[in-house]
């Protein structure tokens, strides 16, 4: 049976670490992928620093068969997002970082980027959050539908600031 892009994101995951307890997340340049389980389909859990000029924060859900497929994507830090001209309401908009792109949104799916405070987005994130790299990755893996969430650790090597 396949699943649409909605269902995928929807779908009751179990993020797979190294360490069962503890989620890891990488330094300035690095990149860290997770597995993470349904009962019927694989996915992978990204979490990413990088940019030299613009620094970048992004953590992203993908399809783990069709691993370019990307289903769910936030940038935490990084450039601003122009969106593409098109009948929805955000159309031909600049989108200041953070940001959120769904795959499933119609018609342009990860090519739309909303603010995380849109109705659309239905994440729990506030203005005041954006400093805690901890919360924000709670808020992603909830978004995401990740069970086991609450169990794991989160080290965070650069948690004195997020201006990677």
């Amino acid at each position: 049976m396949e699943q649409t892009l909605t269902q995928m994101i929807n779908d009751l995951k179990k993020l797979i670490t190294d360490n069962p307890d503890l989620i890891e997340l990488p330094q300035h340049g690095e990149k860290i992928c997770n597995y993470a389980t349904s009962n019927s389909y694989e996915y992978l859990v990204d979490f990413t620093r990088n940019g030299h000029k613009v620094k970048k924060f992004t953590l992203q859900l993908r399809d783990g068969v069709n691993k370019s497929q990307v289903l769910i994507r936030l940038d935490v830090i990084g450039p601003e997002h122009l969106n593409p001209h098109g009948n929805y309401d955000c159309s031909d908009k600049i989108i200041l970082t953070p940001h959120i792109h769904f795959a499933d949104f119609p018609d342009y799916g990860v090519k739309v980027a909303f603010n995380l405070d849109d109705p659309y987005v239905k994440m729990g994130l506030i203005e005041d959050d954006l400093d805690n790299t901890k919360k924000i990755v709670q808020e992603f893996l909830k978004k995401i539908n990740v069970a086991n969430r609450l169990s794991l650790n989160i080290f965070d090597p650069e948690e004195t600031s997020l201006n990677v």
